[in-house]
């Protein structure tokens, strides 16, 4: 964390709050305990206005779109007198103390004086060498650039994350092969994915997100530069933890590219929407509509399977749910070492499982490598729209504080999460507080308790759920998942 003498510098800030908070009433925050009883925490279902059909991640993905929670995020970087380097020092953020930030001075916005430290890494490469690369680059705007970079308007950090000089074409980001071989897999409110095979056989996915149009998509405004720099930028730095050093994992979806393209939506592409929208009744816009000038972000990811909402029923047992948790909780305690992360919205959508061969799993942390038993599925973490990470002198998170219906949900242990988070950061979502991913971890945990497995043999799926229920009683009382990994029972 940043040292409280540190006064850290606001440089990119687009906060909107289009909900009249006048409509609905809440209490003040109180100064409560990092560890209150499971008992506080249970959800009451009640029917509530703002959740009228039953709680999905597409329905949560329409809440947060409506209420412009993108619009929200903030990146804080900070002075030379804490260095911009990833170290284990007490002068800048580090994991392994929990210090209070200094809250944000719009009033120490930098001047020509101020001085910034950087690594600067320059590439030299043509844009054709750079798009045909199958892993994403180190050369990010939180590992490169210069003072120059707060000069920069968000379209050219955007490009710059992209090692492009300007918008690239469909075609020069997927080969014609590819194309014909996409299908569409899944929708969100701000666009679509597609999966498709690389040239090794290997199933990738295509995240497509039209940017900077005027026109809505899906009932919304298009997102800006400056609302996906901060998902480009924190989806790299978590999939560079898959890279081998001393925190390792590959707990979170691996980001092979990022592009941004200009252009009319491929033919290809559009059938394949189609398809979709014939077998499952797509609830988005069809993409036809998009002009020759209209912007797109496209990432692509590893393809991580599906999500565990929707495997409710099919995973075989419940020792596999042990090993899903034991997986998510490992990412986490990682992230948290090397990232002072927290996930902030780790509700059973946003866990993806997919089949292995592979009989164990290694993560790394702090130097020590650890075996999971996968029991024949790998579980992967996504979407950080909410999300915080602090490295490197700079600091990205998704201002919450005056988003007040964001919390009034009730009908599911969720929404008891987001409001726990809350109380015990104060409202101040610049704080690092590991906590929460704690939380969220016992939430999942509880979702599985409750879901139903294949194999159901009596005895052996009584004791089970048993130590579930232990650990449900015992998790919160750790401080993060780091503590939670090493010293609770259930993953020893």
């Amino acid at each position: 964390m940043f040292q409280e003498d540190v006064d850290s510098v606001v440089f990119s800030v687009n906060q909107t709050n289009r909900i009249d908070n006048s409509l609905i009433g809440l209490n003040s925050v109180s100064d409560v305990q990092l560890h209150e009883e499971k008992k506080n925490l249970q959800s009451t279902v009640v029917n509530s206005s703002l959740f009228s059909s039953p709680l999905s991640s597409r329905n949560w993905s329409k809440f947060k779109a409506a209420h412009s929670v993108h619009k929200n995020h903030k990146a804080i970087i900070t002075p030379l007198k804490t260095v911009c380097t990833m170290s284990y020092q007490h002068n800048q953020e580090t994991p392994r103390s929990l210090p209070k930030e200094k809250d944000t001075d719009q009033n120490n916005f930098p001047t020509s004086e101020t001085n910034l430290e950087w690594r600067t890494v320059s590439s030299k490469t043509s844009i054709t060498n750079r798009i045909r690369r199958t892993r994403v680059s180190r050369n990010s705007f939180l590992d490169s650039g210069s003072s120059l970079m707060l000069f920069l308007s968000n379209e050219q950090r955007v490009y710059r994350e992209c090692q492009q000089d300007r918008p690239i074409s469909f075609k020069e980001c997927i080969p014609l092969s590819k194309f014909k071989k996409c299908d569409k897999i899944g929708e969100g409110v701000f666009g679509e994915v597609f999966r498709t095979i690389n040239d090794n056989g290997e199933f990738m996915v295509f995240k497509i997100i039209p940017i900077e149009g005027a026109k809505y998509v899906n009932g919304e405004p298009q997102k800006k530069f400056e609302e996906i720099l901060s998902e480009i930028i924190i989806s790299k730095k978590l999939h560079q933890l898959s890279e081998e050093g001393e925190n390792h994992t590959i707990g979170f979806i691996s980001l092979h590219n990022v592009y941004c393209v200009k252009g009319s939506y491929p033919g290809e592409l559009l059938k394949a929407w189609d398809n979709y929208n014939q077998t499952k009744t797509s609830e988005n816009d069809r993409p036809d509509e998009s002009k020759d000038e209209q912007l797109y972000m496209i990432f692509e990811f590893e393809f991580g399977g599906c999500d565990l909402e929707s495997m409710n029923t099919k995973i075989p047992s419940i020792e596999v749910a042990k090993s899903v948790l034991h997986q998510i909780t490992a990412s986490l305690a990682v992230a948290e070492v090397a990232l002072n992360f927290e996930h902030r919205d780790l509700h059973w959508g946003n866990v993806l499982i997919k089949r292995t061969a592979l009989k164990q799993i290694e993560y790394c942390l702090a130097g020590t490598t650890y075996k999971i038993d996968t029991h024949g599925f790998l579980a992967n973490i996504i979407d950080y729209t909410l999300s915080r990470v602090g490295t490197d002198g700079v600091l990205h998170f998704c201002d919450l504080s005056s988003e007040t219906s964001f919390f009034c949900g009730q009908g599911d242990y969720q929404f008891d999460i987001y409001r726990k988070m809350r109380e015990e950061n104060f409202n101040k979502w610049s704080d690092y507080n590991p906590h929460s991913n704690v939380l969220w971890l016992h939430y999942l945990a509880e979702k599985m308790l409750n879901m139903k497995y294949k194999k159901r043999a009596k005895i052996a799926l009584k004791t089970r759920k048993e130590k579930f229920e232990e650990f449900l009683n015992e998790a919160l009382k750790y401080q993060s998942a780091e503590e939670l990994l090493h010293s609770n029972f259930f993953f020893q």
